[in-house]
């Protein structure tokens, strides 16, 4: 079962990292790791940057 599911809260560390290659699927965990964790973390500011033009208001 996932642990979503179990009450657990999902964090990304990679939050905002992308080389817009859809055709890796490294790139697609990225995006839907984003998507998908309650807290989302980044290295830089440029990444913050990419999340808040995608909508991703919760990023830290």
């Amino acid at each position: 079962m996932p642990l979503f599911k179990q009450g657990y809260k999902i964090g990304h560390i990679e939050g905002g990292m992308r080389s817009y290659d859809r055709r890796m699927p490294e790139e697609v965990n990225r995006v839907v790791c984003d998507y998908y964790s309650d807290q989302v973390f980044v290295y830089t500011p440029l990444y913050k940057e990419r999340l808040l033009k995608e909508n991703l208001a919760s990023s830290s």
